[in-house]
């Protein structure tokens, strides 16, 4: 699930993480519960929370992917039965998003959707960008004191080569073709779950 999101949109958002949560507790690692908050005088106080429990130790997550052993381990400590909410991950489960997400990418790249992580892709092209913004800036400035060309002028050629390395740096990203098959797969199979969708609301009305 995961992978399919992150495939589609070249991002691994929050959103494929917490999909990743759903598709291991359809799957019976472990059980989602909503937990009311607090009642006090007839009102609900804190709001609702969350709770995550366990159903599978460490040694049946031998059949996981990498990333999702990641999840589980960021979520929790390997003992079955252990219960953890959305409160107590709320200030730590941040540390391990870095994690979750590399070894996601690595996922997508050893199946050959991939040659090279997108976000690093695009990285080194917004370096070179900077790179050339300031450096032809600075090289411009300097020309036009020798030369008597308009400091104006360098300085917005430079700047505009820039943002237009940047702007297609922001697009260098691509998937191989395997990864574009893949993509139209995932994208095909979200049009039909939301037509499908679409059609039982109208049978419901």
């Amino acid at each position: 699930v995961a992978e399919a999101g992150t495939l589609i949109d070249s991002r691994p958002d929050m959103r494929d993480v917490t999909a990743m949560i759903v598709d291991l507790a359809v799957r019976g690692y472990l059980k989602i519960r909503k937990e009311e908050g607090t009642k006090f005088l007839g009102f609900t106080v804190g709001g609702d929370d969350y709770s995550f429990e366990l159903q599978r130790g460490r040694v049946a997550w031998n059949d996981l992917a990498s990333h999702e052993i990641a999840l589980l381990n960021a979520l929790f400590d390997g003992a079955v039965g252990e219960v953890v909410t959305t409160s107590d991950l709320k200030n730590r489960f941040y540390k391990d998003l870095p994690g979750i997400k590399k070894a996601l990418w690595e996922a997508l790249i050893s199946h050959g959707y991939y040659r090279s992580r997108p976000d690093h892709v695009q990285a080194i092209w917004m370096v070179g960008a900077a790179v050339l913004g300031i450096g032809g800036f600075a090289l411009g400035m300097g020309l036009s004191e020798s030369t008597g060309m308009s400091p104006v002028a360098t300085s917005v050629a430079a700047i505009l080569s820039g943002l237009i390395v940047a702007a297609f740096g922001l697009l260098m990203p691509s998937r191989t073709r395997a990864g574009a098959r893949a993509q139209e797969e995932a994208l095909g199979f979200e049009e039909f779950l939301g037509r499908v969708e679409s059609d039982l609301s109208l049978i419901h009305i």
